[in-house]
């Protein structure tokens, strides 16, 4: 009797047992479902009321915040499972957000995110709602000058939009979408007295923008400092008087007392920087040593030589302001080559036209240089086959060389010379043995 009723007890415990963890983990289970239910609700909430605030703010920095939550909160939902789980979060997600917001519809772009995160678009979605918020903000700016009494309360309602389009072109040229919009841009901020003018940036690095403004205020306030920097002005009247000056200056573009204009206003600006960078990369290349042959002349030396005329040029028509434009122009290239200065590349710099023999020099010695290279190389041929077609490569890249039309004479007499030396090798080849004198040698010996 005993027995039997130990054994109903142990058969009660046991199933007991079982029972209890069952319950667990149906109750585990279900504190899961609970809690990424829980989470979803909430991203919807934070998905619905983000892109309310992207459709309807005017101020640019919050627009922005939200792009990079917006981006997080689409990874989010795309990597959870299209359930039933995920569905029924979603729909309570959006009525918690109609009970918080009792006045606002949820809009399609709403539903098309939060229903197919994954699969949504939101380059275009963004794009458009940076120029809606910069156009309303420039309205609302607008609105406020025509109150205004004052010209300076009127300047710094200008230095707010000039901020605000910076910011707005600097991030529609982030997601490719700048072309899209910059004309009706460009129209706000000359409604507005800014006049602006746009052009793509040419080789420039993807972190910065691809586009630059010349924007008429700022223009008119680098003159103001350098007048006051280097002009006797005394008074107030005295500083007006400049100014509506250089207003005049750069609406009419015409006058040839106005030195600094065309150094200012970005378009020759960049033609400055771009001519100095220019010359700069072609010398380190040309003076590079480690590379071989006439890779560096058929390749560097052209624009070597031609930006070298252009800095001429510069220093001999602005002579009075070289210096402020080689500064300025060094400051520029800094920003995005990193590199010392040698004293020789220094001192062309300074001072172009005292440098022409330099030019000539650093020219020579690439060409020899490259020609010493190929001495080694043809010494190294066993083979008259392989020797005839190196030859033959070399008279091709002589002729490329030859038709850039260096203006440098003694230049141009080696490259004959050396055309010559390599014509007459290529002739003698004959099928017992290759010539005991490489070009080079030869060259050397008649120079």
């Amino acid at each position: 009797m005993n027995m039997v009723l130990w054994t109903v007890l142990l058969l009660i415990v046991v199933v007991a047992c079982m029972f209890s963890k069952r319950k667990k983990r149906e109750d585990v289970s279900s504190n899961k479902k609970n809690a990424t239910g829980d989470i979803v609700r909430t991203w919807v909430k934070q998905s619905l009321e983000t892109i309310h605030v992207m459709e309807t703010t005017i101020n640019i920095d919050v627009l922005v915040g939200r792009m990079d939550l917006l981006s997080h909160l689409k990874t989010s939902l795309a990597e959870i499972d299209k359930t039933y789980l995920y569905n029924s979060a979603v729909n309570d997600g959006i009525e918690f957000y109609k009970n918080m917001y009792y006045n606002r519809d949820v809009t399609k772009v709403q539903l098309d995110f939060i229903t197919s995160p994954a699969t949504f678009n939101d380059e275009p979605f963004i794009a458009c709602n940076i120029y809606r918020c910069f156009s309303q903000y420039c309205q609302k700016m607008k609105n406020e000058m025509e109150t205004l009494k004052t010209n300076s309360a009127k300047e710094k309602r200008r230095d707010k939009i000039i901020d605000v389009s910076h910011t707005c072109i600097n991030e529609l040229s982030h997601i490719g979408k700048l072309e899209n919009y910059i004309h009706n841009i460009i129209d706000m901020l000359n409604e507005v007295g800014i006049t602006a003018s746009v052009r793509p940036k040419e080789n420039q690095p993807a972190s910065n923008s691809s586009y630059v403004f010349s924007l008429k205020p700022l223009v008119v306030d680098s003159l103001m400092k350098y007048a006051s920097e280097n002009c006797n002005i005394t008074n107030k009247k005295e500083a007006l008087n400049v100014r509506n000056e250089i207003e005049t200056m750069l609406d009419n573009n015409t006058s040839p007392d106005a030195p600094f204009v065309d150094f200012i206003k970005n378009d020759t600006r960049q033609n400055y920087v771009d001519s100095f960078r220019l010359f700069i990369d072609s010398f380190f290349h040309l003076t590079n040593h480690d590379d071989n042959g006439y890779f560096r002349v058929s390749h560097f030396l052209k624009p070597f030589t031609q930006s070298y005329v252009t800095l001429k040029e510069i220093q001999e028509t602005r002579k009075a302001d070289y210096n402020q434009i080689k500064r300025a122009s060094m400051v520029e290239i800094r920003k995005y080559m990193k590199f010392r200065m040698p004293s020789l590349l220094k001192g062309i710099i300074e001072d172009p036209l005292s440098n022409e023999k330099s030019i000539k020099e650093i020219s020579l010695s690439a060409f020899i240089e490259g020609t010493e290279y190929w001495d080694d190389v043809l010494s190294s041929y066993k083979q008259k086959k392989a020797y005839a077609n190196r030859l033959e490569y070399l008279l091709d890249k002589l002729s490329e060389i030859e038709t850039n039309e260096i203006d440098i004479p003694e230049l141009n007499v080696l490259i004959m010379k050396q055309i010559e030396c390599y014509s007459d090798l290529l002739n003698s080849v004959d099928n017992k043995k290759l010539p005991a004198e490489t070009p080079g040698a030869k060259l050397n010996k008649k120079n």
